[in-house]
C-alpha cells in the first residue's frame, strides 16, 4: 500500500521538536519555557515556535501564565497511576476489538510496517 508523503509546516515541526524535548525530559517538568531559545536551538522561526507551544498548551503539556510566562507542565504521580489503572483495563479491551474487526488489508499494512521495524532494527545494529 503506497503511503503519500505530506509537507510537514514548521509548525508542525516546532510542535514534534518541542513535544520531544518534553517527553524525553531535556525541558523538564515545571520549566521556563524561553521561547528565544527554543528559536535559536531549533532553527524555527517565533510564529511556528508560538503555533506549537499554543498547540502544547491545548494539550496540557504547556500551562500560560499572562504576564508571567509560560512553563512545562509539572508531573503529578496521583494522576500518572490514575490513567495506569485506566489504561490496564481499556488497552486489552481496545486490542482484541482492533484484532477482531481487522480486515486483510488492516493486516497487510501491520506486516508491512512490522517488517520496516525490523529492518531499521538490523540497520542500527549494523551502526
Amino acid at each position: 500500500m503506497p503511503r503519500t508523503i505530506q509537507p510537514v509546516s514548521l509548525a508542525d515541526k516546532a510542535y514534534q521538536a518541542i513535544r520531544e524535548l518534553i517527553v524525553s525530559l531535556e525541558l523538564a517538568p515545571g520549566a521556563v519555557i524561553d521561547e528565544p531559545e527554543l528559536m535559536e536551538r531549533l532553527g524555527i522561526g517565533r510564529t511556528p515556535v508560538r503555533e506549537g507551544l499554543r498547540r502544547l498548551a491545548h494539550e496540557r503539556l504547556v500551562e500560560v501564565y499572562p504576564r508571567r510566562g509560560m512553563f512545562v507542565t509539572g508531573v503529578d504521580v496521583r494522576e500518572l497511576a490514575r490513567l495506569s489503572e485506566v489504561r490496564t483495563v481499556l488497552e486489552p479491551e481496545a486490542a482484541r476489538l482492533a484484532a477482531e474487526r481487522a480486515t486483510d488489508l488492516d493486516r497487510a499494512a501491520i506486516a508491512e510496517l512490522l517488517d520496516e521495524l525490523g529492518a531499521g532494527g538490523r540497520d542500527d545494529r549494523e551502526l
